[in-house]
């Protein structure tokens, strides 16, 4: 699993941690801090959305970070979820944008 304390706080990496942390966790309302902001402000439930569309996870990896202009961020991760069949890896460029003093990942290049 990603580990939190690798990264300085609030990096994008720091962000991806935490978010994947809180999806392991189940914990769907924490998991809001870490989301983009404009993406929550979609949604009336954004917490249901990511419950009803996120499956267990079981661990995750990063591969590299692809990109960072300081407005987006582009870290390639291994994601491996626990599937009735057993564990499924896919490999995502999850995206994190920077809004209002904060990154935020987008769910879009998740799910």
């Amino acid at each position: 699993m990603i580990k939190i304390r690798d990264y300085k706080p609030y990096s994008p990496e720091w962000v991806i941690a935490k978010f994947f942390d809180c999806w392991k966790r189940r914990a769907w309302v924490q998991l809001l801090d870490y989301v983009q902001l404009s993406w929550l402000n979609q949604y009336d439930e954004p917490n249901r959305i990511l419950r009803l569309s996120l499956q267990t996870l079981d661990n995750a990896e990063f591969v590299q970070v692809n990109a960072n202009t300081g407005a987006v961020a582009v870290i390639i991760v291994d994601i491996y979820l626990k599937l009735k069949t057993g564990i499924d890896k896919s490999r995502h460029s999850v995206r994190l944008v920077y809004e209002n003093g904060r990154w935020g990942v987008d769910p879009r290049s998740i799910i």
